[in-house]
């Protein structure tokens, strides 16, 4: 384990390796899109028409649809994204992605009913989707719900993972594995809130969204991270 010195108002401070890579998401695999909402710095209540990514592409509001709204100030004084109506949705047109992934999602819901449909991360094409479909975390894989759904609660932060090889789906939620299925299904495009194959909204606020392109060895060290930073831990 290595040890680093960070210089902070005149004084300095041993940062063992496991700090420090709590610290930083891009030490765990290769980030093919990673969204943050603190990178926007716009106005409480501004509209998010455009959320170009720290890696990857650029979400902008489908023809249609209407853009979320920034938080300036939300979990642990953190900024997000706010989706808040049927219509509310952004997505991208260039990055398809394919297995093998990792996907993290920190978000909070709105509970709407065990009856609404509710996809946070969707798929452009076909029946695939994260978030708290029906009051549940879930993914759905495009053939099947994976394994432990497990019951929301509106406006609290959560930590949601997929990860799929090519052959197998498996998830997380809030540093603790749910299980996984066979399944092949692969998003392509994305979109979040309202729009994409299924059209059904999400209401809640995003804060940050991370894709590896692998199954990662180490799970717990972007949970980590993420938990860290939004007050979990």
């Amino acid at each position: 384990m290595g040890i680093h010195y960070v210089k902070r108002t005149g004084r300095r401070y041993l940062v063992n390796d496991h700090l420090r890579n709590a610290l930083d998401p891009t030490v765990f695999g290769t980030l093919i899109l990673y969204h943050d909402a603190s990178t926007l710095g716009l106005a409480d209540g501004a509209s998010v028409t455009s959320w170009p990514g720290i890696v990857g592409p650029t979400f902008t509001v489908p023809s249609g649809k209407t853009a979320p709204t920034y938080v300036a100030s939300g979990v642990n004084g953190l900024p997000g994204v706010y989706f808040s109506s049927t219509t509310t949705s952004l997505y991208e047109t260039t990055l398809s992605i394919t297995a093998p992934f990792t996907i993290y999602l920190a978000l909070t819901a709105t509970l709407r009913g065990a009856a609404v449909a509710q996809r946070t991360l969707q798929s452009t094409s076909i029946n695939w989707l994260m978030g708290p479909y029906g009051d549940q975390w879930s993914v759905f894989n495009g053939a099947a719900f994976l394994p432990n759904r497990t019951a929301a609660t509106s406006g609290a932060i959560a930590v949601i993972n997929t990860s799929a090889t090519g052959t197998n789906y498996t998830w997380r939620l809030n540093g603790v594995a749910k299980g996984g299925v066979a399944g092949t299904g692969n998003p392509a495009l994305l979109n979040l809130g309202a729009g994409g194959a299924y059209n059904e909204p999400w209401f809640g606020v995003i804060y940050e969204m991370l894709i590896y392109n692998s199954v990662l060895t180490d799970y717990s060290g972007v949970e980590t991270y993420l938990m860290t930073k939004y007050g979990m831990i």
